[in-house]
Parts: C-alpha cells; structure tokens; sequence
C-alpha cells in the first residue's frame, strides 16, 4: 500500500482536469491528482507526486480536509489522523506531584513539553495530533514564531490560549484564568503553521 512521504501535518492535493489531444467537443475530460507540501508553488509538480484516485481512497492514517481553489486548480486538503501516532515522535510521560509531563521526542531531541496541571484531560488523540505538528528533525536552538499569532479569545465561556508573553512559544490553555495546560516549543525548526496546528489541538482535544 502507497504511503505519503512528506514529512507535513497536511498536505494538499490538486485536482487537473484535461482532455486528451485531438478530443471532441463531447468528450469526458480526465483528471490527474498531484501531492505537494508547497500549497502555493506555482511548480508543484516539481517535488510533488502524482496520485490516483484509487490510491487515495486507500490510504491509512489520513483524513479529508477542506476544499480549495486558486488560480493554479481546484484542490483539496488531507491531514494526518489524530487516531494515528506519529510515526517519528517518542512520548515519554511521567506524573510529577498532581501534575502529568509528556515530553515529545523527534530523533531523540526534546521538540515540546505538555504539562498538565491537576492531571491530564485529555486521551491519546491530544498527544498525536500534536505529534503531527513535530518537525522531522529539532535542534537546541530558539525557536522563533509569531507569538501573537497563538493569542486566541475566550471559546465557549471561559477556555482561552495565551502564551507568557509576546513572541513566546510556552502557550496556556486557561480556564477560568487557571492553567489546565502547559504546551513548550523546542527547536528552530518550528513553523508559525505547526505551532497553530498544535496550540489548536489544546483547544479541541482537551476536555472541558
């Protein structure tokens, strides 16, 4: 069974339609599916990969994300399955006090730590889909980010993301104003994109 190779949270798949040479006016027009972790290169196919449908319907690990269109093709998103570890992150997790630490590892290098005070809230999806956001590799410098950018108001009454301070990548989910979660970001390699796919997974995976 084929397996994306891309080492990407989400990957974008565009749909080109065509007609063979010399086609009638009536003629069915046929598609070809291009893979690429450049959303916005106008030479995606230099990099990508080409898939066909029947492929795609069966890969594991994945699910349909939204629909797009540009001026490049119609497309669409798949991102990786929250159901599903990721294959190059270790989780170690220890209790501490009352408090719960999941230390993620990509290649034996700390990439995040989650605390979770009073104890966890969450199940395994939480740690996968953070999993996800994990570059392939990490190294032991800054990681530098748009911290505003992870700043989010309160959802659903008293739930709100914050970091510590403006271009930090420690971000908390409160609740009430209390800390449940504590997400720290090791790592140059860090996106602005994956650590928004991460702070995101706080909010949807951890239990109200």
């Amino acid at each position: 069974m084929r397996e994306v190779t891309f080492n990407a949270p989400r990957v974008l798949v565009r749909v080109e339609t065509s007609y063979d040479a010399g086609a009638t006016f009536n003629a069915e027009p046929f598609t070809q599916l291009w893979m690429t972790d450049r959303p916005g290169a106008t030479d995606y196919r230099r990099g990508g990969q080409r898939w066909t449908w029947p492929e795609l319907s069966r890969l594991e690990g994945w699910e349909l994300g939204r629909r797009d269109n540009d001026e490049l093709s119609e497309a669409f998103w798949i991102q990786r399955s929250s159901h599903v570890p990721a294959p190059h992150v270790e989780v170690r997790s220890r209790a501490v006090g009352s408090d719960v630490r999941h230390a993620m590892l990509a290649s034996a290098t700390r990439a995040c730590l989650m605390v979770c005070s009073g104890g966890c809230r969450h199940d395994a999806q939480l740690l996968n889909a953070i999993g996800h956001q994990i570059p392939g590799q990490v190294d032991d410098r800054p990681t530098k980010v748009n911290g505003d950018r992870l700043q989010r108001p309160a959802t659903e009454g008293a739930w709100r993301l914050a970091c510590s301070e403006k271009g930090s990548v420690v971000v908390r989910l409160l609740e009430g104003g209390k800390q449940v979660v504590r997400l720290s970001l090791s790592g140059s390699q860090w996106t602005n994109e994956r650590a928004e796919g991460a702070a995101s997974a706080l909010l949807k995976y951890v239990r109200r």
